[in-house]
């Protein structure tokens, strides 16, 4: 996505954007992830992270935590943090926010450094706050690929 295309995108209602993608009969809204900090909204290309429970890809070091490589400035990290763990899915603003320019961070899973957030006004959308750190709890599983977000809604209740 080119840096116009993501601004052009930032600037639109995002109910405007789920009704356009409901008249294509596409999907890609996400709901249960309330904005924890920050008070604009976020577009651009997407760094994803899965995080889990278990050992890390051989050769990899990251911890879910650190998720500071491979970014630019414009960036949304977005990141899978569904083990059922209390640990922190995304933290670093202070090494990434002001340095990268990053647009936000959507997490699926408890976030830490939310105060800090706050102070760079960074857009977080995130499942929860915790203080407790992803190191020893879970490990980045991927990068750049696959990821679930959101709450999935059932049709129950509707014709």
């Amino acid at each position: 996505m080119s840096a116009a295309a993501s601004d052009r995108l930032s600037r639109l209602d995002c109910c405007a954007v789920s009704d356009a993608l409901d008249k294509l009969k596409l999907t890609g809204v996400v709901s249960g992830l309330p904005q924890l900090s920050g008070s604009g909204r976020v577009a651009g290309r997407v760094i994803t992270m899965k995080l889990g429970t278990g050992a890390a890809p051989p050769g990899d070091e990251a911890s879910g935590d650190d998720g500071d490589r491979s970014r630019e400035s414009g960036d949304v990290i977005v990141v899978e943090q569904r083990s059922g763990v209390e640990a922190g899915s995304w933290a670093a603003f202070s090494r990434w926010a002001p340095s990268c320019a990053g647009r936000g961070v959507i997490a699926d899973g408890p976030v830490r450094d939310i105060d800090e957030a706050k102070g760079y006004d960074f857009p977080v959308f995130a499942r929860a706050c915790t203080a407790r750190t992803a190191r020893g709890r879970v490990v980045e599983l991927a990068t750049n690929g696959p990821v679930e977000i959101g709450r999935s809604w059932s049709t129950r209740g509707t014709t």
